[in-house]
């Protein structure tokens, strides 16, 4: 997230929605109207900097901080007193913001005056405004890339092409995790390798105490997220989200891996990269699969007909497994649409598979994915 534009409501914390409780968790920094709800301010717990907009400011130097905030990689939420989609205030600002080619994420509140208005007075401001994204991720996964399509004008086509399932063996997961206070790191590279590590720690009788000194590594933020909503803080998140960057970081740190025993849960499709890398700096690594990536084909059919109908625009890919369980479901030819990526690992995949790759993302994130679709479908409009 770099910036959104959210609406309080009524004011009342609990009629908050999801995505602006999510939101507003991981802000960095909140620029928000003086009466955007006191109590609902007061429940956010982000550390970041709130700076109060009195009624009578004009918005030019409101949208000036925001932009500068926005440019610096800031997460920014811009809360507005009760619906932003209804306000002429914010709607000036989003005309200010979309000149100046700043991407940003709608979210309307829940007013007590009745159903969210009609957005045709935005649609032509969101950067994805018409476009049609399909989403390849899993049914599970999906919601956050749709929503974030979704905010920024776009409509999702939704078309998993992969699934998450226990491994067919899960004896060398249990066993390492009965032993887990014994490893100097632990290393997670994947939001469901997270998930799939406490499930099974749990149900070993254990929580996060039996993790005892072993300290922490995570690529990525939503990885890192993943790991504090379970209690554990990361104690090392490389800038660069791909796996061969936890290495280096290591090194930049000074921290010496010989001998070190290293505990690396993920999935069975995973690069052998990062062990390697790690082995060749005297690690001791076990490597253990936490999950199975399978293929999930069931809307094939649709998702080709979409394709040779011209119905999409964009087609995302967030990993490489994606990437070959859609060729192996539709092919590789997307016809008219355009194909974006999350990164320079899912881009290779997509070239050996012989696709394009139109568009990646600086940002190896969601958020930066949408951003970087939204970067594309302003060029195309100047």
């Amino acid at each position: 997230m770099a910036l959104a534009l959210v609406g309080s409501g009524s004011g009342d914390p609990l009629l908050l929605t999801v995505r602006a409780s999510a939101l507003l968790a991981a802000a960095e920094e909140i620029v928000c109207d003086a009466d955007a709800g006191p109590r609902l301010l007061e429940r956010v717990t982000a550390p970041g900097e709130r700076v109060v907009v009195a009624s009578a400011e004009a918005a030019e130097p409101v949208v000036a901080r925001l932009v500068v905030l926005a440019r610096a990689r800031r997460s920014v939420v811009r809360l507005y007193d009760g619906e932003p989609v209804s306000s002429a205030r914010a709607l000036a600002e989003a005309r200010l913001l979309a000149a100046a080619g700043v991407d940003f994420e709608l979210v309307p509140g829940v007013s007590a005056a009745g159903p969210t208005p009609d957005l045709a007075r935005w649609r032509e401001l969101l950067p994805l405004s018409g476009l049609r994204v399909m989403v390849t991720r899993t049914r599970e996964q999906a919601p956050e890339l749709v929503r974030a399509v979704e905010g920024r004008g776009g409509r999702a086509v939704e078309f998993p092409t992969i699934r998450i399932e226990e491994p067919a063996d899960a004896e060398a997961l249990v066993s390492a995790l009965q032993r887990v206070g014994e490893y100097d790191w632990i290393v997670f590279t994947s939001v469901n390798g997270v998930g799939r590590f406490f499930d099974v720690l749990r149900s070993i009788g254990r929580d996060t105490r039996s993790l005892g000194r072993a300290r922490v590594a995570a690529i990525g933020p939503a990885t890192a997220a993943a790991l504090e909503r379970h209690g554990v803080r990361a104690d090392l998140v490389p800038e660069r989200f791909v796996s061969e960057s936890i290495a280096d970081r290591l090194d930049e740190k000074g921290v010496d891996l010989r001998g070190a025993r290293v505990l690396l849960p993920r999935a069975d499709l995973a690069r052998a990269a990062l062990p390697e890398l790690l082995r060749e700096r005297g690690a001791l690594v076990d490597e253990v699969t936490a999950y199975r990536i399978v293929p999930d084909s069931d809307a094939a059919d649709e998702a080709r007909a979409a394709l040779d109908a011209g119905e999409v625009d964009f087609v995302t890919f967030t990993a490489g497994s994606t990437v070959r369980y859609f060729v192996d479901a539709v092919g590789a030819d997307v016809g008219r649409a355009r194909v974006a990526s999350i990164g320079p690992i899912t881009s290779a995949a997509l070239r050996e598979l012989g696709m394009p790759v139109d568009v990646e993302a600086t940002e190896h994130t969601t958020d930066g994915l949408v951003r970087a679709l939204g970067h594309a479908a302003r060029s195309d409009r100047s």
